[in-house]
């Protein structure tokens, strides 16, 4: 799906979306105050879509103005969301917001949502765990013109967008001791399918399938099992829990495995991010984040750890049974919080 903001004024705002159905026409939601005061389908005409070939009849613009919307004019938190999608295409500024475009990279296979809703309200625009849109979304949240206070988060691959990154948008990243985190990893995955709401997109259900059937037969409370599990791991299960920060910063897949110098690589991206923190202590990163952003040093409770999480990441790191498909992710680690240490 591509969007973006042509023009913005007090009573008048001017757009376009473009669905991902070559046919199809966008399905708008308008919020004021929370409350959805308008429904609509995009209408206006843009050639330049149909003479490339990305939709059949071009109507993929909207505009909302006075006649379309009456009350425009002093509505100063206007909200407008893709039905299908759920992405949000325009904030109205009220004036107050961070004038900054900050990437949150969630490098947790379970999202950090509750400090990103309370960061997002700081910015204009915002977008969260953009990890479930598609390659050609994510770039035009990047490429978005029409705002200068832009606030993403999403587990997604760096070196996809990296030309869209650098330079442009300051950069926030948490990491967790890699034993912690497969922990965590599988406790998610052992509950995948009993969940009746998931924070994960289709593309992770695919690419987790065989790790959640695989889990079934293993008991993560019962320390015989869980050794015995992993030792037994097939190839295809281990690929898809090896090292998951070093890949997700060094290669261009999730599929692919980290060749060359991937620590060195890893160390050089992590550089230039703004803010590093670590899950154990959640306090200084947050604090540090909320300060970068220039919205002081507010905090918020995040939930405790999974209650198993430390019994089992103590169980992984004692017995050594993941070390050897960890090993570049625990060596990464241990680079990273030797840095904060000294410094």
């Amino acid at each position: 799906m591509l969007f973006n903001i042509e023009h913005e004024s007090e009573d008048c705002i001017i757009g376009y979306v473009v669905p991902d159905g070559y046919s199809s026409l966008a399905q708008l939601r308008v919020y004021s105050g929370g409350q959805l005061v308008r429904e609509m389908e995009t209408d206006q005409a843009r050639p330049a879509l149909v003479a490339a070939g990305r939709h059949e009849t071009g109507k993929c613009g909207f505009i909302l103005d006075k006649v379309s919307l009456p009350g425009i004019e002093t509505m100063t938190d206007l909200e407008i969301f893709d039905n299908e999608s759920g992405i949000l295409i325009y904030r109205r500024n009220t004036g107050n917001k961070i004038k900054k475009k900050v990437l949150r990279i969630e490098t947790h296979l379970y999202p950090l949502r509750r400090f990103d809703t309370s960061l997002c309200r700081l910015f204009q625009y915002y977008s969260l765990g953009i990890e479930r849109f598609g390659g050609e979304t994510n770039a035009q949240l990047f490429l978005l013109n029409k705002s200068d206070s832009i606030f993403l988060s999403g587990r997604i691959i760096y070196k996809n967008y990296q030309k869209y990154i650098d330079d442009i948008f300051s950069i926030f990243i948490t990491l967790q001791d890699p034993y912690y985190e497969l922990a965590e990893r599988l406790i998610i995955l052992k509950s995948l399918n009993q969940q009746k709401q998931s924070f994960l997109g289709e593309r992770d259900k695919m690419v987790f399938a065989p790790v959640v059937r695989y889990l079934e037969n293993m008991q993560l409370d019962d320390p015989k099992s869980v050794k015995r599990g992993i030792l037994a791991m097939p190839s295809k299960i281990l690929m898809v829990l090896a090292n998951p920060v070093i890949r997700q910063l060094t290669t261009s897949s999730y599929d692919e495995m980290p060749s060359g110098l991937p620590i060195a690589t890893a160390l050089d991206m992590l550089s230039l991010c703004d803010v590093i923190g670590f899950r154990h202590d959640m306090e200084s990163f947050q604090r540090a984040a909320f300060l970068h952003a220039g919205g002081g040093g507010m905090n918020t409770n995040l939930p405790p750890p999974f209650l198993m999480v430390n019994r089992l990441g103590d169980l992984l790191k004692e017995t050594g049974v993941a070390d050897t498909f960890l090993e570049k992710d625990i060596e990464l680690y241990q680079h990273v919080l030797a840095a904060a240490q000294v410094s």
